[in-house]
């Protein structure tokens, strides 16, 4: 199963940039062994003032494993942090 967001991103400083994507704080922890956030963004450096579109797309583990790790640990929903860097 997939998910997907989009959102954009606007460079509000004087220099390109280059972003940086990062799940973290998985809820439970061990949840973050069944899914992966990825997006679109191909590196490309953002200049001042542009702003770009970006997908995130969030999936979910097909295998059995996953469907037993919710069962097992009673998961009714999760949590996690989305962390968006800027670097030049």
């Amino acid at each position: 199963m997939t998910r997907n967001t989009t959102m954009y991103i606007r460079n509000e400083g004087n220099g390109e940039v280059e972003l940086q994507l990062e799940a973290a704080s998985w809820e439970p922890a061990n949840i973050s062994s069944y899914l992966n956030l990825t997006w679109n963004y191909d590196g490309a450096a953002v200049l001042p003032i542009e702003m770009v579109e970006v997908t995130l797309t969030l999936s979910s583990s097909s295998s059995p494993d996953f469907t037993e790790y919710l069962v097992a640990y009673d998961v009714r929903e999760f949590s996690f942090d989305i962390i968006i860097s800027a670097f030049s």
